[in-house]
């Protein structure tokens, strides 16, 4: 979507890429990458040796990336930081100066900053989080998103890159503006689009959905509470059979439907919780 909006405009230069590694030491990682104009794909891969990174696009902006890793922070800054959506991304745009990011990692960043202005973002491999992801246009993917249980254990404030007071991060956070946002397996997530669709395959904690308009899509809800909001789309969830749920469902224009068999649960059975609300739309609850 994003990469065919970029397109309309004439390219000119010539298309080179940059490329490099970084050993990685035994203390933390931390992910900071801001891009005005690109898409950005990590992969998390405990096979890797050390830290791998290209970046690719016009070769006048390739050479405009910044990348650096300092005492565990890996950066990488295109289009200048902190002024994404100010004159420096407008530039951008006019010059059609995309670069596209890869990273590869060894193992998972202990704090991840992502600010995308207009480009997807494409997470694979393993579990990725706590991180903090803001897109302004473009979808954010991710195979498996946390933080998870051993993301928590040694979750720490004093983390590489953390801003100075903070308190060790205990969720994940993707805000989109205008795109979908996709998970295969995740937990701990706070997730918002103004305008597109979220879907969670494999929803193994509290998720939080915030969707101005498109649709909700939770595949399987095995743990955790679903709070799910739309102002103008159909939200979906899908429940394992003998699992015990506490539903609270509304729609003010639009059907609300539970497929789900009534009775008093197994004491033992595993219980999840589904608050699910939207102005117009339908929702519907079912076995996974």
């Amino acid at each position: 979507m994003s990469r065919q909006w970029r397109n309309a405009f004439p390219s000119s230069g010539v298309k080179r890429s940059r490329s490099g590694s970084y050993p990685l030491g035994e203390g933390p990682l931390a992910l900071h990458i801001e891009n005005a104009l690109g898409d950005a794909t990590i992969v998390v891969d405990p096979r890797a040796d050390g830290i791998q990174w290209m970046v690719e696009g016009k070769a006048e902006a390739v050479d405009r990336t910044d990348v650096s890793c300092v005492d565990g922070v890996l950066q990488v800054i295109h289009g200048g930081r902190r002024s994404l959506f100010g004159e420096r991304m407008t530039a951008s745009i006019v010059r059609n100066d995309d670069v596209d990011v890869y990273l590869t990692v060894p193992r998972r960043p202990a704090n991840a900053y992502v600010n995308l202005a207009l480009g997807d973002l494409e997470v694979r491999g393993a579990e990725f989080g706590p991180a903090t992801v803001r897109i302004g246009k473009g979808d954010a993917e991710f195979e498996a998103l946390g933080p998870g249980p051993a993301a928590l254990a040694d979750a720490d404030p004093h983390t590489p890159g953390a801003p100075a007071g903070a308190e060790a991060a205990t969720e994940s956070v993707v805000d989109v503006k205008m795109g979908d946002i996709e998970v295969g397996t995740g937990g701990r997530l706070r997730l918002s689009t103004k305008a597109g669709d979220v879907d969670v395959h494999d929803m193994t904690g509290d998720v939080t959905v915030k969707v101005g308009a498109g649709d909700t899509a939770v595949g399987s809800i095995r743990r955790g509470d679903l709070v799910a909001e739309s102002g103008l789309g159909d939200i979906h969830v899908g429940v394992p059979r003998g699992t015990a749920v506490l539903l609270d469902c509304h729609s003010s224009v639009g059907d609300v439907d539970s497929r789900l068999t009534a009775g008093e649960p197994d004491p033992q059975a595993p219980r999840v919780s589904i608050a699910a609300k939207t102005r117009l739309g339908d929702v519907k609850i079912g076995y996974a």
